[in-house]
């Protein structure tokens, strides 16, 4: 483990204010992140600087208008700040802006989602519904501008107290699909090239060639909406793998290795912890934030209360790797005789 020290603070965007001071972050799980400052205000921040003379340390970005130096195109960034970055690196804004054109027309929105900034929300959120007034892009009508963002798309959801059933738009990958559902269980069965089935003890998951996930609760479950997102982020993962390497990187049992830009998940290892269900990309952002709300039609369906939080996917995966670490032999020391 370690302990890293960060400067980060609360004021500096929402997802920062939820933050505590003292927390443990799921994408390096083994690590505990400090802020100090986390409750400085900026005028804070200067004061210090100037009493401790630490003025030939601050980065020269700051007395060029910048509020705050990191990524150039961050969402919680504001219009003004933008208009900076064109001034002092015009070849990388241009790069950027280029792409939110190319996307804007994808998804059917007027050239103010991109000089107005409104790609900073994905939802209908306070800021792009005022700013949307100025346009003709509705920020309110979500639903379809979501549609427009993937290609394979829920088509007909149904559920019940025991069944969830999903119908896409497209035909799956099934040889893909079966190289990740080991993650939910080690039963993992391929039937006559039409359709993979998994069973645990409580819950049947069918994927089917021709574009369907079925899941299937033995008796009723309160979080059997999260075995069925847990199925559907397979497909997605199957599908969508960008080979970033986030499952293969914190997987505490290295079950996980990407083969032709696909996940394939090691029987004998997997430990069925499905932590690299929550820490994948596609996972958390493209399901969680975009498919789950065109699934539920619902723009806020990631707010759910049987979601599992990041502290706890942060907690499973330290304690597993502790375990893997300790239950591993020692390594033996080199010698020079």
């Amino acid at each position: 483990g370690a302990l890293n020290i960060v400067g980060q603070r609360a004021y500096e965007s929402l997802e920062r204010a939820r933050s505590t001071r003292i927390w443990r972050n799921k994408w390096v799980p083994l690590v505990i992140s400090a802020s100090p400052i986390q409750y400085w205000s900026q005028l804070s921040i200067w004061l210090y600087i100037f009493r401790e003379k630490l003025l030939d340390n601050v980065n020269p970005l700051y007395f060029k208008g910048f509020d705050r130096i990191g990524c150039f195109m961050c969402p919680a960034s504001r219009l003004a700040e933008f208009e900076e970055v064109k001034k002092t690196h015009p070849k990388l804004w241009s790069k950027w802006e280029n792409f939110l054109y190319k996307w804007a027309k994808k998804i059917g929105a007027p050239k103010e989602w991109v000089t107005l900034g409104l790609w900073r929300w994905l939802g209908p959120a306070a800021p792009k519904k005022v700013l949307s007034k100025k346009t003709t892009f509705n920020a309110y009508e979500w639903y379809d501008s979501y549609s427009k963002w993937v290609d394979l798309k829920p088509k007909d959801y149904r559920e019940d107290k025991t069944t969830f059933k999903l119908r896409f738009n497209k035909k799956l990958s099934l040889k893909a699909i079966s190289s990740i559902a080991i993650i939910l269980s080690k039963s993992v069965k391929s039937l006559n090239d039409d359709k993979v089935e998994v069973t645990t003890n409580t819950v049947k998951y069918v994927f089917k060639r021709e574009g369907e996930v079925e899941v299937v609760a033995y008796e009723p479950q309160e979080k059997l909406v999260e075995e069925f997102l847990d199925s559907v982020k397979i497909v997605y993962r199957a599908h969508y793998c960008v080979d970033c390497g986030s499952c293969v990187t914190l997987c505490p049992a290295n079950a996980i290795s990407i083969v032709d830009r696909k996940p394939v998940v090691s029987k004998d290892k997997c430990l069925n912890c499905r932590a690299c269900n929550d820490i994948c990309p596609i996972s958390e952002v493209m399901v969680e934030k975009l498919i789950a709300a065109l699934i539920f039609k619902k723009y806020d369906a990631w707010r759910r209360k049987t979601k599992r939080s990041r502290y706890e996917t942060a907690q499973l995966l330290a304690e597993l790797m502790k375990k893997v670490k300790l239950s591993s032999p020692p390594i033996p020391s080199s010698s020079n005789e």
